[in-house]
């Protein structure tokens, strides 16, 4: 399977990708895809031609009917399947990426917590030295690290789900 210059541009069209949206859900006639997306069937005729010229739809015509009916090839499906892919990559990556942030910042405030609670010494200390430790929280550029992580995380796999569900309905 080769993407060339042809198919690149054949998915240039939005018309166009509409159609081969169409048919990765169903082989249709160019009346019926001309019915699904709004357009006339000479328009859709047109789209079709340069999306087989492509490589991308091919024609069934069945023998002793004028009925033709299009469907995608396997080079359209592939490349349709390599969008969904991705986009599913994606947003398992955004998920491992806030729960990475969620467990910097955890790991940091837990960090203090376990080391008071290691050394009970410390409360024969001063009361200066004791207020002094209890007052930090862990190193404040790997929270902020964390923290960043977090928000970079959500962002984009709230992006990506969004994307998944519209390409999903398409």
């Amino acid at each position: 399977m080769e993407i060339n210059y042809r198919s690149v541009k054949a998915l240039s069209s939005p018309t166009r990708l509409k159609i081969l949206q169409s048919l990765l859900k169903e082989p249709s006639t160019p009346t019926e895809i001309a019915k699904n997306i709004g357009k006339s069937k000479s328009t859709v005729v047109g789209h079709l031609t340069k999306l087989s010229d492509a490589d991308l739809v091919e024609k069934d015509s069945e023998k002793g009917r004028r009925r033709v009916v299009y469907s995608p090839t396997r080079k359209a499906k592939a490349i349709a399947n390599g969008s969904k892919r991705k986009v599913s990559f994606t947003i398992f990556s955004s998920a491992l990426t806030t729960a990475l942030g969620a467990g910097i910042v955890v790991q940091q405030m837990l960090s203090e917590v376990v080391d008071e609670a290691a050394e009970p010494e410390m409360m024969m200390e001063t009361a200066e030295t004791a207020a002094a430790t209890t007052q930090e929280t862990g190193n404040p550029l790997i929270i902020a690290l964390g923290i960043s992580l977090i928000i970079l995380g959500l962002l984009t796999l709230t992006y990506f789900s969004y994307f998944k569900k519209k390409l999903m309905k398409e």
